[in-house]
């Protein structure tokens, strides 16, 4: 499916839906202000290669992806460095499960991989429910209360190839089924408080798209939840407790804070041109940690707004 004549058509079951296009919000004349005035990028470690896919365990510790390499990444909170696994390709977006496994998207072996507390990895999905092969490299992962995983495959798509999907993998059944297609680099996603609505970034077009979920393999109608300016692309997100979304808009060198309405509120230095992921954590849950692959570093910024997904 693709793009025809500003609407966005996706799969809905056996069926075709149509999702019409909203309104644009603008990204310009936005001030630091409110509880977002004053943040600071803080290094941590640096020294990576491509970094992305940042989560924060429960100690503290924070893992992270190599891009360019298969190295999987520990960071302590006080910055140093070690291998803790590594996958059979290249890896890219990832998550914690609460017991500590490390869900991780390997965009280069086509597949996501599951990494054990003693860091063992092993396949968890490589094909759909048909038996189609994963082809377009898993970028980013949620996973939901359940331990459902969703997850995108953008590899090769844009905006005159709009080929990208968006998968769901059952935890208790295996199956994993197509839930969107016929998006321009679907990147970063994740779900609201009660994991009604998936949220996932359109990077080839600056957008962010809002999914109300009907069944966990089954999205209805969608809309566009913001609009961003600049012609960028948009990474990684997460939200905070208060239903504000934190956006690493790649390429802009800005974390992106939008409010429930979908209106950008703060513009975030992010200590480098291309921030690609982040996670909260911290003592108290309300630090973000930031991937940035420009200056392949690690860097916190001290927001004060716990986040939603806490690991543990």
């Amino acid at each position: 499916m693709g793009l025809t004549a500003g609407f966005h058509i996706f799969k809905q079951g056996a069926g075709i839906v149509v999702y019409s296009q909203a309104s644009k919000f603008e990204v310009s004349n936005v001030a630091q202000s409110g509880d977002w005035s004053g943040i600071e990028a803080i290094k941590v470690a640096g020294g990576f290669e491509f970094p992305e896919g940042a989560t924060v365990a429960p100690d503290g510790s924070i893992f992270l992806v190599n891009c360019s390499t298969d190295i999987i990444n520990r960071v302590t909170p006080e910055g140093e460095v070690s291998v803790y696994a590594r996958v059979p390709g290249k890896g890219n977006g990832a998550k914690l499960r609460p017991d500590g496994r490390l869900v991780v998207c390997d965009y280069f072996a086509n597949c996501i991989v599951e990494v054990d507390t003693a860091g063992n990895t092993t396949m968890l999905v490589d094909s759909d429910v048909e038996g189609n092969p994963l082809s377009r490299g898993p970028n980013d992962v949620c996973i939901t209360k359940s331990g459902d995983l969703y997850f995108t495959t953008p590899q090769g798509s844009g905006k005159n190839n709009p080929v990208g999907k968006v998968y769901h993998h059952s935890r208790q059944t295996g199956r994993t089924t197509i839930v969107a297609e016929g998006l321009a680099f679907p990147n970063g996603l994740s779900l609201n408080e009660d994991e009604s609505i998936l949220f996932v970034a359109e990077s080839q077009h600056s957008r962010v798209w809002r999914f109300p979920i009907l069944k966990p393999n089954l999205l209805a109608t969608g809309r566009i939840f913001v609009q961003l300016d600049g012609g960028w692309d948009p990474d990684g997100i997460d939200f905070d407790v208060d239903g504000n979304l934190y956006i690493a808009y790649f390429g802009s060198g800005l974390l992106v804070v939008v409010n429930p309405e979908g209106r950008v509120v703060a513009e975030i230095p992010a200590g480098g041109k291309n921030p690609t992921n982040l996670s909260f954590g911290g003592p108290n849950g309300d630090w973000i940690y930031l991937t940035e692959a420009a200056s392949n570093s690690l860097y916190l910024f001290k927001v004060g707004r716990k986040g939603l997904h806490l690991a543990g």
